[in-house]
């Protein structure tokens, strides 16, 4: 049955810290308030997300926070069921420790003991049986590869994501659809990293912008994964580089938040702006997002393919006002080096200097932010605090909407705090 469930697109401070294993980061997003159990793509927690990057500390911080370890994504996957795919023993312990999760099945109906012996991952199986999952017949058929963690069962598909270059040919010599789709939506130019593979797929009439449920394309999960050479083929072969996903507004945000910034270089060689604005991300710039983010090797990439290092978000925030209000110190120096002017203000009049220095009296009042959040603390009324304490012109306003620009401004400087 096809997976129908509406799906969330809130990326969190907190999801970015667990996919780079930021415990700092991670730490001073949960003391600001933001709820360990926000979903994002595909429903996807900050604790899903530490599970499939095997963020180990970040895991167990949210765990200590309250993270939800039943929490199912849009195909009914656990943390626990992320972990026994992407992780290691370490991992599948902490998430086993609410013995619920090891009876919770997935959309496809395998708990977390079966998914570990379909992958052939007798030590995670055997792990899980000392815990006390109960052992089945369904999964002793034999082991599979990562097709598991997308319930792979169509062979073009398949042998498309496997690299069986061989298979592929036949099955489309024997008229199978190039865009026949999985339970998610996803086609073979999805799964596959192997250019002579997309090509094939391409000849033979496959539609290289062709959407899955979660509104990605085929150049979207290539540039998630890294598969630089098969973003370079689709694009050669007419990926659309300037398309808006459903749940981004911008592709490139998409790309800033997978990890992998040689993409970039693919995308602007084909060309992406690299100073375009995502209104559905704090109107930021892939700079931005970068210096936000502390990415100096996205920075880097960025800037030799001719970013506009002073150039603002929306708010005025330059990548030296984020990384300086952040406090990340080494990418302050990097953006200087590189003709970074310090001095820039935001829409509100503040330097990066004072937005450091709002940030450092937060850090000072952390007891009672921590306290605060207890108790269903507003993160925004910090903003608030500052504007009492210190000689900082904010414009003045009766709708407190303008707050939480400020307070982004000062705070880890990848999100909004609304």
């Amino acid at each position: 049955a096809k997976v129908e469930k509406e799906i969330p697109n809130e990326w969190t401070a907190l999801h970015q810290a667990a996919k780079t294993g930021d415990l700092e980061g991670a730490a001073n997003a949960l003391s600001l308030g933001v709820d360990p159990n926000t979903p994002s793509w595909g429903n996807h927690t900050p604790l899903h997300t530490a599970a499939i990057w095997s963020s180990t500390e970040v895991v167990r911080a949210l765990i200590d926070s309250g993270a939800d370890l039943e929490a199912s994504d849009f195909v009914k996957q656990t943390p626990l069921h992320k972990a026994v795919i992407w992780s290691d023993e370490e991992m599948v312990q902490l998430l086993s420790s609410d013995s619920k999760v090891l009876e919770m099945e997935d959309h496809w109906g395998r708990t977390a003991w079966e998914i570990a012996k379909l992958r052939g991952r007798e030590d995670i199986a055997e792990l899980l049986s000392k815990i006390g999952a109960v052992e089945t017949e369904r999964a002793q058929w034999g082991p599979r590869r990562p097709e598991v963690e997308y319930g792979i069962t169509n062979p073009l598909v398949m042998a498309a994501h496997l690299g069986d270059r061989t298979k592929v040919l036949q099955l489309l010599e024997r008229n199978i659809s190039p865009n026949i789709r999985e339970d998610i939506g996803r086609s073979a130019l999805h799964f596959t990293e192997d250019t002579e593979i997309i090509e094939a797929l391409i000849d033979y009439g496959a539609d290289p912008n062709l959407r899955d449920d979660q509104d990605r394309s085929p150049l979207m999960m290539s540039c998630y994964w890294g598969w630089t050479d098969a973003a370079e083929c689709l694009l050669v072969h007419g990926a659309n580089i300037r398309e808006k996903p459903k749940w981004r507004e911008s592709f490139a945000d998409f790309v800033a938040l997978s990890g992998y910034p040689d993409t970039y270089g693919v995308l602007i060689d084909h060309g992406f702006d690299p100073n375009s604005y995502n209104s559905n991300v704090s109107d930021s710039t892939p700079l931005t997002s970068a210096a936000a983010n502390c990415s100096l090797s996205e920075l880097r990439i960025l800037l030799e393919h001719g970013a506009d290092i002073n150039m603002p978000n929306a708010w005025g925030m330059t990548p030296y006002y984020l990384a300086k209000s952040a406090g990340y110190e080494e990418m302050c120096e990097a953006l200087l080096e590189w003709g970074a002017d310090p001095d820039i203000p935001d829409i509100f009049g503040l330097t990066p200097n004072e937005a450091r220095a709002l940030m450092e009296l937060r850090e000072q009042r952390e007891p009672q932010a921590a306290s605060a959040t207890e108790t269903n603390f507003d993160p925004n009324a910090i903003v608030l605090l500052f504007d009492m304490e210190l000689d900082v012109a904010f414009p003045p306003s009766q709708d407190l909407d303008v707050y939480p620009f400020v307070g982004f401004a000062i705070g880890d400087g990848s999100y909004i705090l609304t």
